[in-house]
């Protein structure tokens, strides 16, 4: 593009950073190791293993071992909102206490 052509055209970029406090919405910032301590049982699992119990707890085949973290993270998501997990992946959410935000 030359710079004539930029000039012109609008910025559409969407402002994608969270407002949380804004909405008071809680939110939890969850460490990598709480993430494979809940999925697997073990705080220092290894990628593929965090793919093969997803699969084993949820049934979910997930192609890249990022979507088997999301689906790890939406797990959290439901115990912190309520739904029942095991005694051992609750406790793995224990020390993740609701993130704060510095103004």
């Amino acid at each position: 593009m030359n710079s004539a052509m930029t000039d012109t055209v609008p910025d559409t970029t969407p402002n994608t950073a969270p407002n949380f406090w804004l909405e008071d919405i809680t939110y939890y910032d969850v460490s990598p190791m709480t993430l494979k301590k809940f999925v697997t049982g073990k705080g220092t699992a290894k990628k593929d293993e965090i793919m093969m119990y997803v699969l084993k707890r949820w049934g979910h085949a997930s192609a890249t071992n990022n979507i088997a973290d999301a689906i790890g993270l939406a797990m959290i998501g439901l115990a912190y909102g309520g739904v029942p997990f095991s005694k051992e992946q609750e406790a793995a959410l224990q020390k993740t206490k609701p993130a704060t935000l510095c103004n």
